[in-house]
C-alpha cells in the first residue's frame, strides 16, 4: 500500500464521523450521570424550616456567628488601680452583651507567641 493510499484512509470521513460519534456518545453519558446524580439528591427530613426561621437560620439551617479573637496590644501601663479599672469595665461590658444575648461565649486562651489573649463569640448580623 502506497503513502497516498495510507493517508486517504486515515483521515477519511467514515473514521472521522465515528471518532466525532463516540466524543458525542461518551459526552452524552456524562451529562446524562451528571443531571441523574443531581436529580437523586433529597431533601433532609430533619430539617425543620421554622427552627431555621425562629433562630436566624438560612435556607440550609445554618446560623453566621462572628468570632473575635482578643489580642495583647503595645500599649501596657504597670499601675494597678488602673489595670483593675479596665479590667471591671472590660468585665461589664461582657455582662452587658451576654445579657442581651449578644455574646454566646467569651473567655480567656492561654499564653502563645501570637499574643491572643481571649475569644468572644458573638451572635450578631455583621
Amino acid at each position: 500500500m502506497n503513502k497516498t493510499l495510507k493517508h486517504m484512509e486515515a483521515s477519511s470521513p467514515l473514521k472521522n464521523n465515528k471518532f466525532i460519534l463516540m466524543k458525542t456518545i461518551i459526552l452524552l453519558t456524562l451529562i446524562s450521570l451528571f443531571a441523574l446524580k443531581a436529580s437523586s439528591q433529597t431533601d433532609n427530613p430533619k430539617y425543620n424550616k421554622a427552627l431555621a426561621d425562629s433562630l436566624g437560620g438560612d435556607d440550609y439551617g445554618m446560623k453566621p456567628y462572628v468570632l473575635v479573637i482578643l489580642k495583647t496590644g503595645e500599649n501596657k501601663t504597670e499601675n494597678k488601680v488602673t489595670i483593675d479599672s479596665l479590667f471591671n469595665g472590660h468585665m461589664a461590658n461582657i455582662n452587658r452583651l451576654a445579657a442581651e444575648g449578644k455574646l454566646i461565649i467569651a473567655g480567656p486562651l492561654k499564653k502563645n507567641e501570637k499574643s491572643y489573649r481571649g475569644i468572644f463569640i458573638f451572635n450578631v448580623k455583621t
